[in-house]
């Protein structure tokens, strides 16, 4: 594929097209563009043009031009692709004047065999790097002039790079392509691409890009290098309305924060990512982040919260409720601290096996291991003295005292009156 540089088309999804001022391809950066011609669409050789070509193959939109452009391509010189076309056309009486006028209405007339080949060359560039699913959505992505010579080399692009597209007249797709557009989404997400990136430098909506990632699995994500959870914390904050955009810190914040959420242009909100080895440094975190002479409120997320699905709501949260973030992060401070031992006591069969004291947080007991001697679903530890599956470890990273289990007793409690 050629590589056409320093582009400078602008991403307008979401805005009304009658309010975009759209540029030519030239003047957007591209070598080649097909120029205006005079409107012929009233005149009587057009109109001849039309009449006759009106029941035949040739009617259909572009068909004449596409014929034309190839045989221009393929034969290098203008009069001998004119008098190509022309004579597939004599079996319906098309004089040349009136090929004339169709060529003309349809831009392709004053092109020569060099610049179709360049203008060809920009289509598929256009395809492969702002995946499209059909040309429409090219002018509703960018401020790119439409022009009618784009729908005979769009199509023409299409042809030579043998992408499939709907068939199905009797469907809201026909005549969109089939998986370029998702398969060079996915692509993109694999080579690293921010998922706003994505969405601003190509056609795909918001809609493709987030089918795109759910349809990746971890291991082809982890695969390509990347972090599983950074991607999934990204899709999360890309999920947010359209004033919202972000910034990865890539490290250069020095690990005060992973991201950093804009609204309107403005920093709102910054979020830092904790794994499950890094919790113990939770409860020395500022409420806050100094950004440009502002206070941005921190907000972290954790591993588990991100297993069980909740980050995106919270994040909603976070950038609409400016407290929202330090409640938050208190509460995930108890979550660690007692919280957790709700989940932990299920299942502990395996850290029974490593465990040197336990604690029941029904009751208040301290044993050693060896004292369990039922097992709820034969995974779960009862204590040996109230029988309540409520058992913690040692090994599961628990400090087991008196002090801990009548705090996460009173918790427990709390929770229980909660509930009820």
């Amino acid at each position: 594929m050629t590589e056409f540089k320093n582009l400078t088309h602008r991403c307008i999804k979401g805005i009304p097209i009658d309010s975009v001022q759209t540029r030519t391809l030239s003047e957007i950066g591209f070598p080649v563009e097909a120029q205006r011609q005079p409107d012929l669409s009233h005149s009587a050789a057009y109109n001849n043009f039309f009449q006759k070509l009106y029941e035949s193959p040739y009617s259909i939109v572009h068909t004449v031009e596409k014929m034309y452009v190839q045989y221009l391509t393929e034969l290098r010189s203008k009069d001998l692709a004119f008098d190509a076309t022309l004579n597939e056309l004599r079996q319906y009486g098309v004089t040349p004047d009136e090929l004339v006028s169709g060529l003309i209405s349809g831009c392709v007339y004053s092109l020569s065999a060099e610049e179709a080949d360049i203008f060809l060359e920009e289509f598929i560039f256009i395809i492969e790097d702002m995946l499209p699913r059909q040309l429409s959505d090219i002018y509703y992505s960018f401020d790119i002039e439409p022009n009618p010579a784009h729908g005979v080399f769009f199509d023409l692009a299409v042809k030579k790079l043998g992408i499939p597209k709907h068939t199905d007249r009797m469907q809201n797709n026909y005549g969109q392509f089939i998986s370029h557009t998702a398969d060079g989404v996915r692509q993109r997400i694999l080579n690293g691409e921010p998922f706003q990136s994505i969405y601003t430098n190509t056609c795909a909506t918001k809609t493709i890009i987030n089918d795109a990632f759910l349809s990746l699995s971890n291991d082809a994500v982890m695969a390509s290098g990347q972090i599983s959870h950074q991607r999934r914390i990204e899709h999360a904050i890309f999920g947010l309305s359209r004033q919202y955009t972000y910034e990865i810190s890539r490290g250069q914040f020095a690990r005060f924060f992973d991201y950093i959420i804009r609204e309107n242009g403005k920093d709102v909100l910054a979020i830092l990512y904790f794994t499950e080895g890094q919790m113990a440094g939770l409860n020395d975190l500022a409420k806050e982040v100094q950004l440009n002479h502002n206070s941005v409120p921190l907000l972290v997320l954790d591993y588990a919260e991100l297993e069980n699905g909740h980050i995106s709501t919270t994040i909603r949260n976070a950038v609409k409720d400016h407290g929202y973030a330090a409640i938050h992060n208190e509460e995930r401070k108890r979550y660690f601290k007692y919280g957790k031992a709700f989940d932990d006591c299920y299942g502990n069969w395996v850290a029974a096996k490593t465990a040197s004291l336990c604690g029941c947080f029904s009751c208040g007991k301290m044993f050693m291991p060896d004292q369990i001697v039922e097992w709820s679903d034969e995974e779960d530890a009862c204590c040996p003295y109230c029988k309540s599956a409520t058992v913690i470890m040692d090994s599961q990273g628990y400090e087991i005292t008196d002090k801990y289990l009548q705090e996460l007793t009173l918790y427990a409690d709390g929770v229980d009156e909660y509930d009820e």
